[in-house]
């Protein structure tokens, strides 16, 4: 909600339950802005409400009312008498450049997203290799992803990450399909790097799933560390920049 909000001009405090928001005059509102729902209709109805008095307002995701009121759109249209318009959005990722067509590919998503399943057939239907970073990663520093966050901490592995993500792509610039941790959006300087190669070199794909089957197979899961924060937490913390950094979605 604060990203949302920040769109519109509007600045809000996080609190440790909710938000305050600091008024200000609805005519010193951005206009024409997209608002990106999370999949979450509260979201979007909430938005909804701001969007009747900023005008040019656009809510990403019209489905994500349908879990609780499938007719949202057309009863603020019809009952309420609110002007509502459905559009084509672009990708809002970074503009996907004219690749070589054997550029590499790069796979980010959410942890159980499926991406190393699907990169695995993906490579193997092109007939090029497919490599998987955490497996690279314990290959490379002779430690499972798990320990070597025990033993130094997440910060330590998001620079070693940084650093074998680079590798990984100056060693197989073509006919390769990279499948990157879930949380390589987490540092600034990864989200940098992935966008910038989805704008100059290759694409980027971001293997979507849904919030609660990725919490009942993490529920299960232990190989992996644990995040130290709540699984839903962390995606929708997250998922707005795999957004920002993929130039292709694959729900």
């Amino acid at each position: 909600m604060i990203d949302e909000l920040a769109k519109f001009g509007v600045k809000t405090k996080e609190l440790d339950d909710g938000l305050e928001v600091y008024g200000q005059p609805i005519e010193t509102l951005n206009q024409n802005v997209s608002v990106h729902c999370y999949d979450d209709h509260r979201v979007a109805m909430a938005f909804s409400v701001l969007a009747t008095v900023v005008p040019g307002t656009i809510l990403e995701e019209k489905r994500c009312v349908e879990k609780t009121w499938p007719n949202w759109w057309d009863d603020l249209a019809n009952k309420i008498g609110i002007d509502v318009e459905g559009i084509e959005l672009a990708h809002q990722g970074p503009a996907a450049a004219k690749y070589n067509p054997e550029a590499t590919i790069i796979i980010v998503g959410m942890r159980g997203a499926g991406k190393t399943h699907i990169g695995g057939i993906a490579a193997a239907s092109l007939g090029w290799k497919f490599l998987d970073a955490d497996h690279e990663f314990e290959g490379r520093t002779g430690e499972p992803v798990s320990q070597y966050v025990r033993s130094k901490g997440w910060p330590a592995f998001r620079q070693a990450e940084s650093q074998i993500i680079k590798d990984l792509l100056s060693e197989n610039p073509a006919r390769t399909i990279i499948s990157t941790g879930g949380g390589i959006v987490e540092s600034p300087v990864n989200r940098a790097l992935l966008a910038d190669y989805g704008r100059t070199t290759g694409p980027v794909v971001y293997v979507m799933r849904d919030v609660n089957e990725i919490l009942d197979y993490l529920g299960s899961e232990t190989a992996r560390p644990a995040y130290g924060e709540e699984i839903a937490d962390v995606y929708w913390r997250r998922e707005p920049w795999f957004r920002e950094v993929s130039t292709h979605d694959l729900p």
